[in-house]
């Protein structure tokens, strides 16, 4: 019974894990170098390890290598396109081309610079030379394109692109809308005569313009 008892002790320890023969310090990677006791005893002979550690075989230095990911991002740079198609649509493109309209204002042949221009088949004006030869004075609001033309108790209040117009603080509506051409208000024959209160006849055979009072 004694001898089979002994048997039993020696196929134990025989089969036993090593990892689980004797207690030690482990190292960081899960494993140490055994000790003279322990190698005396027969438990282990050099470096080994202990719970399942990462074995790379006996007298191994137990180092581990790190590998890194590098993570590439890329960057999508969207290009973003500014289109101007809103304010595009907004403008309104004037089709005009130069008069050759001959002006007379009482009777006096008179030089306009910049000169009048046909717009729609129709002759404009320079508004601001016309209203001075006239001997009005002329104001520009550019935040709100409004013209004030003041000439002795006559006050002449005009919009670009627009027919609504004041004299004298009365609201009116005028037969066409002073226009913008190369940041000049242009104006037509009948609009300007009339809101200073002059009369305007045109000559078609000469091409000729007359404003009298």
């Amino acid at each position: 019974m004694k001898k089979i008892s002994i048997m039993v002790l020696v196929l134990f320890m025989a089969f036993s894990p090593l990892a689980h023969a004797h207690s030690g310090r482990t190292d960081s990677n899960g494993g140490h170098n055994c000790s003279d006791k322990s190698k005396a005893k027969g438990l282990c002979s050099g470096y080994h390890y202990h719970n399942g550690g990462n074995s790379s075989g006996s007298g191994s230095s137990g180092s581990s290598s790190t590998t890194s990911s590098k993570k590439t991002t890329t960057t999508t740079k969207k290009t973003t396109t500014s289109s101007n198609k809103d304010n595009e649509a907004s403008k309104v493109k004037k089709s005009y081309s130069e008069s050759s309209l001959t002006v007379y204002i009482e009777d006096e042949k008179v030089q306009l610079d910049p000169k009048p221009i046909l717009f729609n088949s129709a002759n404009y004006l320079p508004l601001r030379v016309t209203a001075e030869l006239l001997g009005a004075k002329v104001a520009w609001d550019q935040g709100t394109s409004t013209i004030t033309i003041s000439k002795d108790d006559r006050t002449f209040i005009l919009t670009v692109d627009s027919t609504a117009a004041k004299i004298n603080d009365e609201s009116t509506t005028i037969s066409s809308a002073p226009i913008l051409v190369n940041n000049v208000v242009y104006v037509s024959i009948r609009v300007i005569a009339e809101g200073l209160g002059y009369t305007a006849k045109y000559q078609s055979d000469t091409d000729s313009l007359y404003i009298n009072k």
